[in-house]
C-alpha cells in the first residue's frame, strides 16, 4: 500500500508539478520513471487515435466521445513532455555561458528593439522558462554594459520616448547588478532629459566605471555639479554635446582621480574649461577629441599637463602652443591639421604609432625634425589627404626626411596619396625603410612601373632567403591602388595576373587593385 502511495504522489509530481512548472527539475530516478510514464501515455495516445479513424463516419457519438479521451491523453503526453523537457536539465552554469555567449560583447539595448526582439534585448526575460529568467537575471555580466538611446528625431517622437523611457524604468530595477561595476550608455534630448538622467546615472553614480553620455548642451549642468565626487569608479568617459553649450554655463569643475580616457565631441567650449592649472591631468591614458577642431594653442595647454598620456586622437587648427610639449609615454597620434608647425613643440620619445591627415601641404619637414628630436622607434606611419578630383602629390625630399628619420618603420599607408618615383626606387633599393613589411599608397601613369619593381625587388629576396625561421627580407603586404582609367602597361598587366600565385608561394599580400 505503502509503494502504492508513494508511486502516486511521484506520478503526481511528475505529471502536475513538473508538468506545469519550467522550474522543477527532476531528480535522474524520477526522469527514468517519467521516461515510463510518457513511452505508455504516448502509446496510449496512439492507439485511441487509430481507434477514432475507425469510427467516422457511422458512430458519431463514440467518434466524439473517443475525441474528448483523445484530447485528455494529448494533454498528458505534453505535461510529461514539459516535465522531461531538455532545457530544464541544463546545469545553471551551462546556462549562464549560453547566455553570455549568445549576448557577445556588445552593449544590452534599452528599451528592447520593436522589429526585432532577438537584437539587443534581454530576450532571456521573456523566453523559455522562469529558471531561465532567474539564471540569466543572476549572470550579472549580461547587465553590466547596458546602452539608452532614447534621443528625439524626426521618425522618434517624444511621446515615443516618453513610453520607451518607461519601459526603461521598469526593467532598470530588474537586471541591474546590485553590486560590482557598470558601463552605461545614455543618449537623451527634450522634455525627458533629467528624468532620463536622475533614472540612469544618478542612483548608481559610484558604480559606473565606463560611461558615454550625449545630451543637449544646457543639459549637462546637473552632471558638471556630481563631478568629481560622485564618479568616485569612473574610468572612461565619453561626452556628445547634442547642441551648443551655454556661454557663461558651468564648466566642467574637476574629473575623478580615478579617470583614464576622455572623449568630447560636439562643442570645445566645455573641454576646454580643462586648461585651468588647478586641474591634475595627470592620470589621464587616452585623450580623443578628434571629431571636434580645436585650436592648437588652446590645447597645447591641456596636453603638456597629460604627462602620462599613452594615446591620442586629437583634429587642431593653428600654429604651435606657447610652451614646449612632451609626453614621455606616447605611443599611438592620430591628428588632423592644417598647419605643420605644431610638430615644432612636441617632443615624443615613446611614439610607436602615428596617423597624420592634413588639409594643404604635408608637413614632412616639421615631422622629420620632431622624429628626430623625439629619438623614437616609429614602426607604423600613415598620412592623408582629404580625397580630391586631382591625386595628391607629396613632396619627395619632405616624404624622404620622414623615411629617414625613422628607418624603424614598418608599416606605411598613404591611401589618397602617391608616394613620388624617387622615393619607390629608394625604396626599392633599401636606401629607405630597410624594415618595411607592408606599404600600401596610390600609384599613377609614372609611379606604377617602380611600384611594381619594389614589390619585385623585395619579393625575390624573400625567394631567396634560404633560412627557415630568419626575418622575412620582403613585404608581408603591398597594395597599389590605381584610378579606373589609368591604362596599365601590357607586361605590367601580366604581372598583375601573375601576382595570385606569388602571393601563394610567398603567403603575403602582393595587389595592384583598381579604385
Amino acid at each position: 500500500m505503502m509503494s502504492t502511495d508513494r508511486d502516486a504522489r511521484l506520478r503526481h509530481r511528475i505529471e502536475f508539478e513538473a508538468g506545469a512548472a519550467n522550474s522543477i527539475m527532476l531528480s535522474d530516478t524520477e526522469a527514468e520513471f517519467a521516461k515510463e510514464m510518457l513511452q505508455k501515455a504516448e502509446s496510449a495516445l496512439d492507439t485511441l487515435d487509430r481507434q477514432l479513424d475507425t469510427l467516422w463516419p457511422e458512430h458519431k457519438e463514440e467518434y466524439e466521445v473517443m475525441e474528448r479521451q483523445c484530447g485528455q491523453a494529448a494533454a498528458r503526453v505534453e505535461r510529461l513532455s514539459i516535465a522531461l523537457a531538455p532545457h530544464k536539465r541544463l546545469p545553471t552554469e551551462l546556462l549562464s555561458y549560453i547566455f553570455t555567449l549568445s549576448a557577445g560583447d556588445s552593449s544590452l539595448s534599452l528599451p528592447p528593439s520593436r522589429t526585432d526582439m532577438a537584437l539587443g534585448s534581454p530576450w532571456v526575460l521573456r523566453k523559455v522558462c522562469s529558471r531561465w529568467r532567474l539564471v540569466a537575471l543572476s549572470e550579472r555580466s549580461l547587465w553590466n554594459f547596458l546602452s539608452m538611446d532614447i534621443a528625439t528625431d524626426d521618425s522618434y517622437s517624444e511621446k515615443t520616448q516618453l513610453v520607451d523611457l518607461k519601459v526603461i524604468e521598469h526593467l532598470l530595477p530588474i537586471i541591474l547588478p546590485k553590486i560590482g561595476s557598470l558601463s552605461l550608455y545614455l543618449c537623451v534630448n527634450g522634455i525627458s532629459v533629467q528624468r532620463a538622467f536622475d533614472a540612469v546615472i544618478a542612483p548608481c553614480a559610484d558604480r559606473i566605471t565606463d560611461l558615454y553620455l550625449g545630451l543637449p548642451g544646457s543639459s549637462y549642468s546637473t552632471f558638471f555639479a556630481m563631478l568629481p565626487n560622485q564618479f568616485t569608479s569612473l574610468k572612461n568617459l565619453d561626452l556628445e554635446f547634442l547642441d551648443s553649450f551655454p556661454a557663461g554655463a558651468s564648466p566642467i569643475p574637476d574629473l575623478p582621480p580615478s579617470m583614464r580616457h576622455l572623449s568630447v565631441a560636439g562643442d570645445s567650449s566645455p573641454f576646454l574649461s580643462l586648461r585651468s592649472p588647478e586641474m591634475n591631468l595627470g592620470y589621464m591614458t587616452d585623450l580623443d577629441i578628434s571629431q571636434m577642431n580645436v585650436q592648437f594653442s588652446d590645447l597645447s595647454l591641456i596636453l603638456k599637463r597629460c604627462t602620462n598620456l599613452k594615446t591620442c586622437r586629437i583634429s587642431v587648427f593653428g600654429d604651435g602652443g606657447i610652451d614646449a610639449i612632451t609626453l614621455p609615454f606616447l605611443h599611438y597620434l592620430m591628428i588632423s591639421l592644417d598647419r605643420g608647425t605644431i610638430f615644432d613643440d612636441c617632443t615624443l620619445p615613446s611614439l610607436k604609432e602615428l596617423h597624420v591627415s592634413y588639409d594643404e601641404e604635408f608637413p614632412g619637414v616639421e615631422l622629420a625634425s620632431m622624429l628626430r628630436r623625439s629619438a623614437c622607434l616609429l614602426e607604423i606611419f600613415s598620412w592623408d589627404h582629404p580625397p580630391s578630383p586631382m591625386v595628391a602629390q607629396v613632396d619627395a625630399a619632405a616624404l624622404s626626411g620622414v623615411f629617414a628619420a625613422c628607418p624603424s618603420i614598418t608599416d606605411v599607408a598613404g591611401r589618397n596619396v602617391v608616394v613620388p618615383r624617387a622615393v619607390l626606387d629608394r625604396i626599392k633599393n633599401r636606401e629607405l625603410l630597410p624594415k618595411l613589411e607592408i606599404l600600401e599608397c596610390r600609384v599613377d601613369g609614372e609611379t606604377v612601373r617602380p611600384f611594381v619593381d619594389a614589390i619585385m625587388s623585395r619579393a625575390q629576396g624573400e625567394i631567396r632567403r634560404p633560412i627557415r625561421g630568419t626575418t622575412p627580407s620582403g613585404f608581408r603586404a603591398a597594395i597599389g591602388c590605381y584610378p579606373q582609367d589609368l591604362q596599365i602597361p601590357d607586361d605590367l598587366q601580366d604581372f598583375i595576373v601573375k601576382l595570385e600565385p606569388l602571393e601563394v608561394l610567398l603567403e603575403r599580400v602582393l595587389r595592384l587593385i583598381p579604385s
